[in-house]
C-alpha cells in the first residue's frame, strides 16, 4: 500500500523549527491570498528555513461539477495556476518547502501530478510523495504527512488512531490535510496536528463545521532522537 513512488523514504531533513501548513488551494477566488504572504512573512521573520505543506497548494481544475464557478479569470487551466503561483509567490532564497500532492492537484485522481511539475521548475520546492510524505527530521525523529481524500489510501478515516492503524511504523508526529481545521493533541506520544487551510468556503453545503483559516509554527527540542519539547503556535487569521 506505501511507498508506490520512485522516491527515497524518508527524505531526509535536520529540520526541528518548521512552518506546517495546508490546503491554500491558490487558484480558488476564495483562497485568502494575503494571509498566506503574510504567514510566509512571519516565518521569514521568526527566522524559520522550512515549511511542510499538506495538500492542495492549487485548486485544481475540473475536479468537481462547479469548480470553473470558484475559479480566479486568470486559473482557468493547471498551467496557468502555476504561473499564477509562481508570480504570487517566487522563488523564495532563504525559505523551502516541501509537500505533498492533494486530491485538487492529480485530475480524477490519475495521470499527470501538477506538483511533480512545479517542483522541477522549482529549486525552493521539493516533492515528498502523493497523498503522503515521510520526513527524517532532526536526529531521526520522523514525520509523516497526509491528505485522506478521494483517491487516498486514507479515504473515509476521521480519527488519528485510524490513520496510524495503517502505518507499519509510527511516526514521531502526524500532520493531517483535507479537513481544513486545525488541532494539535498527543495520541500514544505521538503529535498529530490537523494543518488548516487558507480557503474560505462560502459556498459549500451541509458544511458543519467552518474551516479553520490559519497555520502552524513548530518549535522542536530535539536531543538524541527524542523530543523533550513541543511548541507549536497556531496563526489563526479568523
Amino acid at each position: 500500500m506505501r511507498r508506490k513512488d520512485k522516491l527515497n523514504y524518508p527524505h531526509q531533513t535536520d529540520s526541528d523549527f518548521f512552518g506546517f501548513t495546508s490546503d491554500w488551494h491558490i487558484g480558488n477566488k476564495h483562497a485568502n491570498e494575503n494571509y498566506i504572504l503574510d504567514y510566509l512573512d512571519l516565518l521569514k521573520e521568526r527566522g524559520v528555513k522550512q515549511i511542510f505543506h499538506g495538500g492542495d497548494l492549487f485548486e485544481g481544475y475540473r475536479i468537481y461539477r462547479s469548480q470553473l464557478n470558484d475559479l480566479l479569470p486568470d486559473c482557468f487551466g493547471i498551467k496557468e495556476q502555476i504561473k499564477y503561483f509562481n508570480k504570487l509567490i517566487p522563488g523564495q532564497k532563504d525559505l523551502n518547502m516541501k509537500l505533498i500532492s492533494g486530491n485538487h492537484l492529480i485530475k480524477n485522481h490519475k495521470g499527470k501530478n501538477v506538483v511533480e511539475e512545479l517542483c522541477y521548475k522549482r529549486k525552493d520546492i521539493d516533492y515528498l510523495g502523493k497523498y503522503d510524505g515521510l520526513v527524517e527530521l532532526k536526529d531521526g525523529v520522523t514525520m509523516e504527512i497526509i491528505h485522506p481524500s478521494r483517491g487516498s489510501p486514507y479515504r473515509g478515516l476521521f480519527e488519528f488512531g485510524e490513520y496510524l492503524n495503517l502505518f507499519s511504523t509510527n511516526p514521531d508526529i502526524l500532520g493531517v490535510g483535507h479537513k481544513h481545521i486545525s488541532n494539535c493533541h498527543l495520541y500514544n506520544d505521538i503529535a498529530c496536528y490537523h494543518l488548516g487551510t487558507f480557503l474560505n468556503e462560502p459556498n459549500r453545503k451541509n458544511n458543519k463545521v467552518s474551516p479553520d483559516i490559519g497555520a502552524w509554527i513548530v518549535e522542536l527540542d530535539i536531543d538524541n532522537g527524542e523530543i523533550l519539547s513541543n511548541k507549536s503556535d497556531w496563526i489563526s487569521y479568523e
